[in-house]
């Protein structure tokens, strides 16, 4: 006789953890033989409370856009676009983020203050270990599951008695972006402009390795085209280059006209080289964060035609 859960809100049969938290489903006391769901359907938003506890409003596993309202209820949070096209080590970059961040706890005077999203950063995290089923590689790609918005996954800082700083990085499969540098109208573009347009700041990802290897002609040309169009949608964000995959050498001629071509596009720039063993990928929380301060969100051109949204008052 298969096996069930009669709790509604598990999703075990589609590979992801116990509700609970037991490590094998067997231990579950819900995890019965021959049990259909029982319990009803409560909505995500709502703290639910019954005779096995509280259930919280949020799962751990990466935030939609209904899961915003978590960190945008407490400040302004930073909504970090991460791009870069197929492959250029965007969710290695996150990883090694989150791993070196789990080791310390901080990232130079800010502390590490939770997150929304701990199980998908864990599961990002979980690749690199090692001995693990995974046998430390590195994270597989994000999939391209066909979505209109990405992934979002969440961390929070604390400096001092400061308050809360909420960032949520993009995480995002290459082939939106490829696509969105075909036909950024396009429906299939739908993820990328989203992220265009409502992402706070930018990091933007440069495959240092891809530059060194055999098909250094194509990468080049794709990274410069990719950068084009973001530049194109800036509005006076900032944006910081990271060159991933840095532990590679890259040919000078080929690294020193795209670095000179990227601060043509994007203006002066932040720019970092960093690989997955570097702890200096921390260094991109504190720089964002600054970079928020620094430059914040352009106020929008309003339409003069309209006396009621020409007016601008005492707004700030």
């Amino acid at each position: 006789m298969s096996r069930t859960c009669s709790r509604s809100d598990c999703d075990i049969a589609l590979g992801m953890p116990c509700e609970m938290g037991n490590r094998e489903a067997a231990a579950c006391s819900y995890y019965s033989a021959g049990v259909q769901a029982s319990v009803a359907i409560e909505p995500m938003a709502n703290v639910v409370e019954d005779a096995s506890g509280i259930r919280l409003p949020w799962t751990g596993r990466a935030l939609g856009l209904a899961d915003i309202i978590l960190a945008a209820s407490r400040g302004r949070a930073s909504l970090v676009g991460v791009i870069a096209p197929f492959n250029a080590g965007k969710t290695g970059l996150l990883t090694a983020i989150y791993s070196h961040l789990a080791q310390t706890g901080q990232a130079a005077d800010l502390n590490f203050a939770g997150s929304f999203s701990l199980q998908a950063w864990n599961e990002l995290k979980n690749h690199t270990a090692w001995p693990s089923l995974s046998n430390g590689t590195f994270p597989p790609h994000t999939p391209d599951n066909g979505q209109r918005t990405p992934g979002l996954l969440h961390l929070a800082f604390r400096a001092g008695d400061n308050p809360i700083r909420d960032v949520l990085f993009t995480d995002a499969p290459g082939e939106w972006f490829t696509r969105w540098l075909t036909n950024e109208a396009a429906e299939h573009s739908a993820g990328a402009r989203w992220i265009a347009e409502n992402a706070t700041h930018f990091i933007y990802v440069v495959d240092r390795e891809g530059l060194a290897g055999d098909d250094v002609g194509p990468i080049r040309q794709n990274t410069l085209a990719l950068a084009r169009l973001l530049a194109e949608h800036l509005l006076g964000r900032p944006v910081i280059a990271v060159w991933t995959k840095s532990d590679k050498q890259c040919d000078e001629e080929v690294e020193a006209p795209m670095r000179a071509r990227l601060v043509e596009l994007f203006g002066k720039h932040v720019s970092l080289n960093l690989h997955v063993h570097d702890p200096a990928c921390l260094d991109l929380i504190n720089l964002v964060l600054k970079k928020l301060e620094e430059a914040p969100w352009p106020k929008p051109q309003t339409a003069r035609t309209s006396a009621f949204l020409a007016y601008e008052g005492a707004r700030t």
